[in-house]
């Protein structure tokens, strides 16, 4: 007899995700149990929020601002000539990378980078994952990217912290359906060196 994964025999599975209904439903019941024991927080300024997907308080949505205008073609940077196609740096610096965006002004948002960062704050993966598929999908899709590689770490310093933030954003953003990106793989995976010419 074989197995099939079903909590029952016969029992429906979820038509987008392929999860077994029973499973699906246990997954809500432990997130809102968890919620109960550790209530979501504003990533923004940290203030309780209300139960469901970690989101932003209604002040934050407002106060935060997200990087618009001429940008570099280059890093991304917010250019002060709306004629030049790069900024200073990179009119003057070959890069090793093909572009690169920021998706926030950074003083609104760096207390929150620093809690995900060095703060323990795993759980603000997916919502930076979110933001940046609502927010920057077009452009991600229009690298045409074949997956992502997180920037590695040192591994005493992974171990110090327990994490790579880069992983983790990279892995949620993976999931998000305006991202578009293929999975590269599980948490597992080796990185090479490269040989950069």
């Amino acid at each position: 007899m074989q197995v099939s994964g079903a909590l029952c025999p016969g029992q429906a599975r979820d038509r987008e995700s392929g999860e077994y209904l029973g499973e699906i439903k246990m997954k809500h019941w432990l997130e809102a149990a968890g919620a109960l024991l550790y209530p979501p927080r504003c990533p923004v300024c940290d203030e309780l929020v209300g139960m469901g997907v970690q989101r932003m308080c209604p002040a934050c949505r407002r106060s935060v601002r997200y990087l618009s205008g001429p940008l570099c073609c280059k890093c991304g940077k917010r250019l002060s000539d709306r004629e030049a196609e790069y900024c200073g740096d990179c009119g003057r610096v070959k890069h090793l990378f093909s572009a690169g965006r920021a998706l926030y002004e950074y003083g609104d948002i760096a207390p929150a980078l620093y809690r995900f960062k060095y703060g323990g704050r795993r759980e603000y993966a997916g919502f930076f994952a979110r933001e940046m598929a609502q927010q920057m999908g077009g452009f991600i899709r229009s690298l045409e990217p074949g997956g992502l590689v997180p920037v590695p770490m040192y591994a005493a310093k992974e171990r110090r912290r327990g994490y790579n933030q880069a992983a983790l954003l990279a892995r949620a953003l993976e999931g998000t359906e305006h991202s578009r990106i293929p999975k590269t793989g599980g948490p597992k995976q080796k990185y090479k060196t490269l040989e950069i010419p």
